[in-house]
């Protein structure tokens, strides 16, 4: 598998979410860019570290949310910062050729997990994965694309004593 094949295989498999303002508390939140079938997990990491330009051609068979949250986190036009509409139309229209897209091993490039927040009706359960605070989150039914990921925090507190 190329490094092109590899990135565009996790971005289409792998990534789920986006940081944005919280719709529960008055901090970051993160969000479903895509609607997330139940029994998936959304945090995964990447095996390897890899970079490169993917032809638009290729690129734009990759969600289109998830493509969004692309190209308003990641630099694309060299160090140029552009209106995010105009960054987005100027992509979807042809103007450029290719966008720069990475994996980063042990990390996937917008883990942010830490940013999920506290509900008792959570839509993802965490499972541990016998370290302190390292979990897997594993949605617990179908979310819809725009819905904030929550947590109960009451879950794995008690086993983050238990596996220290």
């Amino acid at each position: 598998m190329t490094n092109e094949e590899y990135i565009l295989d996790w971005y289409k498999n792998h990534i789920w979410t986006r940081p944005a303002p919280s719709k529960v508390c008055d901090g970051v939140g993160m969000f479903a860019i895509r609607d997330i079938p139940k029994g998936t997990s959304i945090f995964d990491l990447a095996e390897k570290s890899v970079w490169g330009w993917i032809p638009w051609e290729q690129a734009k068979t990759i969600p289109r949310g998830l493509m969004e949250w692309c190209l308003v986190s990641q630099p694309q036009v060299a160090d140029l910062v552009m209106d995010e509409k105009k960054l987005y139309d100027d992509f979807f229209n042809g103007k450029y050729e290719s966008i720069w897209a990475y994996t980063n091993q042990g990390m996937n490039w917008q883990t942010n997990w830490f940013f999920v927040n506290h509900s008792y009706e959570p839509n993802v359960d965490t499972i541990s994965m016998k370290h302190p605070r390292k979990m897997k989150y594993v949605s617990n039914r179908d979310i819809k694309i725009g819905e904030e990921i929550l947590e109960d925090y009451n879950g794995f507190t008690e086993t983050w004593k238990l596996d220290i």
